[in-house]
């Protein structure tokens, strides 16, 4: 597991143990609420990652060591289409890129972008809180 997960693993195995342990000492406690709130964490703690996966993400860093610190991507683009799906207009091309890698939240409107040369060195990288 990458060193960088090991938090937000751990507190998502604290609440799940919270919530097996509620669910055994109270009668009130509904099986179905443990679960989705199970669920619920378990989104959170994606995005939370994401957000980490960002700070430790810096300029001149390989494709390779950029997807081995944050995952799959949830789409690959040539780095002309827009966070909306649309085609970029000249201003919002970055220069160099070639070739750009994103990451979608699962439990909220946000967006990472990461742009790479012809090299496959990361030239840009963009957050967007849709």
């Amino acid at each position: 597991m990458k060193r960088w997960l090991l938090g937000p693993a751990a507190i998502l195995f604290v609440g799940l143990l919270f919530i097996g342990s509620k669910e055994l000492f109270s009668q009130r406690c509904d099986r179905g609420q443990g679960s989705l709130v199970g669920v619920f964490l378990f989104f959170v703690v994606s995005a939370c990652q994401m957000s980490r996966g960002y700070e430790l993400v810096a300029p001149s860093m390989t494709r390779e060591e950029v997807l081995e610190v944050l995952g799959e991507p949830t789409r690959e683009t040539d780095g002309t289409v827009s966070v909306f799906g649309d085609n970029k207009v000249e201003a919002e091309l970055t220069k160099g890129c070639v070739s750009e890698v994103w990451y979608f939240s699962r439990v909220s409107p946000q967006r990472w972008a990461y742009c790479f040369d012809t090299e496959g060195v990361l030239v840009d990288k963009q957050y967007f809180a849709l």
